[in-house]
């Protein structure tokens, strides 16, 4: 099946999609014919790539953790769509901010799914903020007469020369050691990419975005083109919970990358035509809120755990470890004085009235 990681090399990267049939054969042969509609991984950077590629069109693939390592990468997908009907999709609403990659892989000033995207952004009612390549294309969009529908056009040709050596556009999320055996070389990275690429970056694009509820001018939305590899850029960008990283065109046979924690741990969303990647922590502390009021609401069951007293702790490793467990999970009783209890006032009680015997 050859390795998990996507290579560089265009080339390499038909290879390696070839290499993969045998999972997804084997995958066909035990769902009649069909790959997975939804996909849940957590093995990390290795195994990430399989995992997508087994996606159907149309699937979905949320991941927590990442326990081979933070470098992702995938093979885009085949397909694509309009900037309307993707931006209709992630639920762009009026009033909020937008990025916009405009002249990817192309030094001509016309970028015609550039200027619909601008257009379709307008007819929502978002702030838009265009990214261009080079001066002469900023000069273009700014000369289109889009007045106030685009807030400002930064030119990333503008910020190399400003910051020189101080600015890096890689085009991927460069490789990253081990986080586990070489540490501080992998903080460094991560330093690196951060201070050279982001921060640099995001202070051009945030001053046209900012606004009393967003101070940064982080982008709710970000608009990315799949002639460049800048997802990793993207997905650091985009607000946390809430923000969403959307793609138009075909994606097939490119490879892009990004740096995992910031899609799983902030809960950001990528729509891609005929895919979806949707990282999550397993909750945040407004759907912990949410929880809470849809049990207490009597709208959602909650499997009661089992209590156990300290002297079948063993026991209840065992079970679970062995999968028999009794309950949906268990709880150790190191010092409750009673069970089903159910309020600070009733805990009291029963310790009063353990202390009066």
């Amino acid at each position: 099946m050859g390795s998990g990681l996507v290579p560089d090399d265009p080339e390499a990267i038909c290879q390696w999609e070839a290499e993969g049939a045998p999972l997804l054969e084997a995958l066909r042969a035990q769902t009649g014919g069909r790959l997975a509609d939804y996909v849940v991984s957590h093995a990390g950077e290795q195994a990430f790539p399989r995992s997508f590629q087994l996606l159907a069109e149309g699937g979905k693939l949320t991941f927590y953790g990442a326990t081979s390592g933070y470098w992702f990468s995938f093979v885009g997908k085949a397909g694509s769509a309009s900037p309307e009907s993707m931006l209709e999709r992630a639920e762009l609403a009026a009033g909020e901010a937008v990025l916009l990659y405009y002249g990817v892989d192309s030094a001509e000033l016309l970028d015609a799914t550039g200027l619909e995207a601008i257009e379709a952004v307008r007819a929502a009612g978002a702030r838009l903020v265009v990214a261009t390549y080079s001066d002469a294309q900023r000069e273009f969009v700014q000369s289109l007469g889009f007045g106030e529908a685009v807030r400002g056009v930064v030119s990333l040709e503008e910020i190399q020369r400003k910051e020189g050596a101080d600015f890096e556009w890689p085009d991927a999320l460069p490789r990253m050691p081990d986080s586990k055996t070489d540490t501080t070389r992998f903080k460094e990275a991560v330093r690196r990419y951060q201070e050279r690429t982001m921060k640099p970056f995001g202070s051009a694009i945030g001053r046209w975005l900012r606004s009393a509820d967003n101070p940064r001018g982080y982008p709710d939305l970000i608009i990315e083109r799949a002639g460049h590899d800048t997802l990793a850029a993207s997905t650091s960008l985009i607000k946390p919970f809430t923000g969403r990283v959307v793609y138009c065109e075909s994606m097939q046979h490119r490879r892009y990358t990004f740096y995992a924690p910031q899609v799983w741990m902030r809960q950001r969303r990528i729509f891609m035509p005929t895919a979806t990647i949707a990282g999550t922590h397993l909750c945040n502390a407004f759907e912990v809120t949410r929880m809470n009021d849809l049990i207490a609401a009597g709208r959602l069951d909650v499997s009661e755990p089992l209590m156990v007293p300290w002297s079948e702790l063993p026991v209840a490793h065992q079970a679970m470890w062995d999968n028999t467990h009794a309950g949906a999970n268990y709880v150790l009783n190191h010092a409750l004085p009673a069970s089903g209890l159910k309020s600070r006032d009733e805990l009291y009680q029963a310790w009063g009235a353990q202390d009066g015997r």
